[in-house]
């Protein structure tokens, strides 16, 4: 009777719940599923991390850059500021410059227009500045200044050779040699003798030398020094024959 009852106790002791271990396998299967999900979760995420903190080191370099290139802006700034008041200084210093050559040069044109100017239909020349370019004018009797374009051919030779004179004077101070080709071209007999009264009184006053190359006969009497006659063959193709006429002092 004893060994029977502890039979029966190993019996029950040892009883196996096959339902139970199924239960257990599923919930086993089902926590590794999750914990596969959770993992590849994870992969994700780290992988998502790693995108983010590369972007972050892109945007920190960007960033860097952008300061780098802020500090250049403001040298750059600062410099235009300083050629913007360097330029500016520049063009004021420029318009003052012109203004006392422009005046340098009327101011010798004025002592040197009668010299050399015939009539009285003109009173004076002056160069003119504009923003847009240098004028010559001539001031009528009425104190009207007009434009050289209504002046005569004469007359406009008279301006050019003025002008010239005076350029000469201001540009070159020093100047020591004035060289004139066919210098009496559209001038009338009266504007012909003025001017070589000019060239054998006024001009030696300011120039040294004086070289004129002329057809005009009637120049020769305005000579100082010596006077050349040159004579050429052309359609021979001859050399140019160079005779002295006069020494005059």
């Amino acid at each position: 009777y004893g060994f029977n009852n502890r039979h029966v106790v190993l019996e029950k002791e040892t009883e196996f719940d096959e339902k139970k271990l199924g239960e257990k396998r599923s919930e086993l299967i089902s926590e590794e599923r999750e914990l596969a999900r959770l993992r590849e979760q994870e992969n994700s995420l780290k992988k998502m991390l790693e995108e983010k903190e590369e972007k972050l080191r892109e945007l920190q370099e960007k960033n860097r850059v952008i300061k780098e290139k802020n500090k250049q802006l403001e040298k750059i700034g600062a410099g235009i500021e300083k050629i913007t008041v360097f330029q500016n200084s520049l063009v004021e210093t420029q318009a003052l410059l012109r203004s006392e050559l422009i005046s340098s040069i009327n101011e010798v044109i004025s002592s040197l227009w009668r010299s050399v100017y015939p009539y009285a239909d003109y009173n004076s020349l002056r160069l003119n500045a504009t923003q847009e370019d240098y004028l010559i004018e001539l001031q009528s009797i009425d104190s009207e200044w007009v434009s050289i374009e209504q002046a005569s051919g004469g007359e406009r030779s008279c301006a050019s050779l003025t002008l010239r004179v005076a350029l000469a004077m201001v540009l070159a101070p020093q100047m020591n040699l004035l060289i004139l080709d066919e210098p009496t071209h559209n001038l009338d007999a009266e504007a012909v003798k003025l001017f070589s009264n000019a060239l054998h009184e006024e001009i030696p006053r300011v120039v040294e030398q004086t070289i004129i190359v002329t057809h005009d006969e009637s120049l020769k009497e305005s000579a100082s020094a010596r006077i050349y006659f040159l004579e050429r063959d052309k359609d021979r193709g001859e050399q140019t024959i160079v005779e002295e006429l006069s020494l005059a002092y």
